[in-house]
């Protein structure tokens, strides 16, 4: 299923390299699996992807600029903004599995 998803957004993406893409789809996957296992909590280590992947640094106050770390204000708010795409894969398919 995950690479029939993938096959599809790649495709829906006009004049990009199918095998660039997916290798750049792969490399985020395993950043944020990284983080994952270093916070125990996968909306915070999306959250803090997003925030190194655009460079939020520099568009915090300068006392989480010079620490080099993200406000956690900031973490926070991008958490709430994507936590309605973390799904718990498990207890989606034992809800709605479909039977042959």
């Amino acid at each position: 299923m995950r690479i029939l998803v993938i096959d599809q957004f790649i495709e829906s993406l006009e004049d990009r390299n199918h095998d660039q893409t997916l290798e750049h789809i792969n490399n985020y996957e395993d950043y944020i699996a990284v983080l994952d296992r270093t916070t125990g909590d996968l909306p915070k280590s999306i959250a803090t992807a997003l925030f190194n992947k655009y460079g939020l640094n520099s568009c915090q106050v300068d006392h989480f600029q010079k620490m080099n770390t993200p406000n956690p204000i900031i973490i926070k708010s991008i958490e709430e903004a994507t936590k309605n795409f973390v799904w718990n894969w498990t207890d989606f398919l034992d809800k709605y599995k479909m039977v042959a």
